[in-house]
């Protein structure tokens, strides 16, 4: 399966145009799953207009791959919702974000951290006031949990919220603790393996004195210099 390159998500604000295709991916067995929402098209319409009049403060966004819709995430202070902030009991200037990738064919490809990534950095964590982002899956949904970790989301408490059969797993990442991390290019085919494995064969190249050209545990020919870092996520 060809990889998905983050330098094509991009996102958009919702627009009424688009609640068929919203309509749809919520009754999705895949959203289903863990949103819990199987609107029908007037439901969609009663849930997400006052988002697009600002009726609700909630943001809404389209996520893009090469500008084509693919999924959906909203984002909020969670001062402006006090029931939930009750219940979260978290930093006054902490936003919070709900996601789902509705296009199954882009789901368990590296999609969602990349994006989520991504909107921290250009959406929420551009405006200076926030401190720090929160969103709360289920227990149950470990590849999201493993996915918000790969972002820098980490573990803060399970909590009940009022109106919601199932607890939250509370995650949270400050701001100075989302910043995009070096990944390495390294070809073998066009692999790419973490910062971690790259410092890792520069430093066994040094060790055993490898000259330029050697080739190393990726079947690789490295000249001097060729491993090029850059910030894009795994």
């Amino acid at each position: 399966m060809e990889p998905l390159d983050p330098e094509n998500i991009g996102f958009r604000s919702l627009e009424s145009a688009d609640f068929p295709l919203m309509q749809r991916w919520l009754n999705t067995p895949h959203v289903l799953r863990w949103w819990n929402e199987p609107l029908s098209r007037e439901e969609v319409e009663r849930k997400y207009v006052p988002y697009l009049q600002g009726e609700e403060p909630t943001a809404p966004y389209l996520l893009l791959y090469r500008e084509v819709p693919v999924g959906y995430l909203q984002t909020y202070r969670i001062a402006d919702h006090p029931e939930y902030a009750r219940a979260l009991q978290i930093e006054a200037d902490a936003a919070g974000v709900d996601l789902f990738i509705g296009e199954a064919e882009y789901l368990y490809r590296g999609l969602g951290p990349a994006a989520l990534r991504k909107f921290l950095k250009e959406v929420i964590f551009a405006d200076p006031e926030i401190s720090c982002c929160v969103l709360g899956p289920q227990p149950e949904n470990r590849s999201a949990i493993r996915a918000y970790e790969k972002v820098g989301f980490r573990y803060v408490k399970t909590v009940r919220v009022p109106g919601q059969e199932e607890p939250e797993y509370l995650m949270r990442v400050l701001r100075h603790r989302s910043q995009v991390k070096p990944v390495c290019l390294v070809k073998s085919g066009e692999e790419w393996c973490s910062y971690g494995a790259c410092l890792l064969l520069l430093v066994l190249a040094r060790r055993d004195g490898a000259p330029s050209g050697t080739r190393g545990p990726f079947n690789t020919t490295a000249p001097s210099g060729s491993i090029a870092c850059r910030s894009l996520p795994k």
